[in-house]
């Protein structure tokens, strides 16, 4: 697994919310797109396994970074979110792989997976996602 540059997470200024999250998004290779977040306690839930919500979040960042690069633009939105949750993420870090099934002209649709990387790579969500590539008149401008 390729390890993230220290400034992975700083690659945009106007992503602030991964910084705060915590989501690495791992520099791009030949296989899927890949993020990750380490287990902080504040990502816990009661019981000390990563909130599902945490989980929605990165199967969310890491299909819209996979759908970016094969539309070739930042503005995407995400239309759907389809998530099966297999077994709780308990050690970490989350790793996170998209693959894009397909590419149209104005949709992406997206395969995602989230395993367990300290727990022997246990898969614990799948998901399958669409997400729409927006027009010019719709990208917002970071300030």
């Amino acid at each position: 697994m390729t390890t993230p540059s220290p400034d992975a997470m700083d690659a945009d200024p106007r992503l602030p919310f991964l910084r705060h999250v915590g989501i690495r998004v791992l520099p791009e290779d030949d296989g899927p797109t890949v993020c990750e977040i380490d287990l902080r306690d504040d990502l816990r839930n009661r019981a000390g396994m990563l909130q599902g919500g945490v989980t929605a979040t990165l199967l969310d960042v890491v299909g819209g970074v996979a759908a970016a690069r094969v539309a070739g633009t930042p503005a995407i939105a995400t239309a759907d979110l389809n998530i099966h949750y297999l077994a709780p993420i308990r050690v970490g870090p989350a790793r996170a792989e998209a693959t894009v099934l397909r590419k149209g002209r104005s949709t992406v649709i997206v395969e995602a997976r989230v395993i367990d990387a300290g727990a022997n790579e246990r898969l614990c969500a799948m998901s399958t996602m669409t997400l729409t590539v927006l027009g010019p008149e719709t990208r917002a401008v970071a300030t």
